[in-house]
């Protein structure tokens, strides 16, 4: 099994959305039943796959800008090459 990291992040829901995915399901759209499928998306592990990460920056100074560091040619993992 893959090593995984566990984060917490904000999500954003909007109310229309949330209405229309308790219709789709045949539930009423009333504030308790909101409420519930809210705790119910809280309570669920998200897994993120590689689109997830598309949105996430590739311009190598805007990644400079916000703290990464690079490997360096030559190396391998920050390490110089024996070979």
């Amino acid at each position: 099994m893959a090593a995984v990291m566990k984060v917490k992040f904000e999500l954003l829901l909007k109310l229309d959305d949330i209405e229309q995915a308790l219709k789709s399901r045949g539930i009423t759209t009333t504030p308790a039943n909101v409420k519930r499928l809210v705790k119910l998306i809280q309570d669920s592990p998200i897994s993120a796959n590689n689109e997830f990460f598309e949105d996430i920056p590739t311009d190598r100074q805007i990644l400079i800008m916000h703290g990464f560091t690079f490997i360096k040619e030559g190396t391998n993992n920050g390490k110089i090459n024996e070979n």
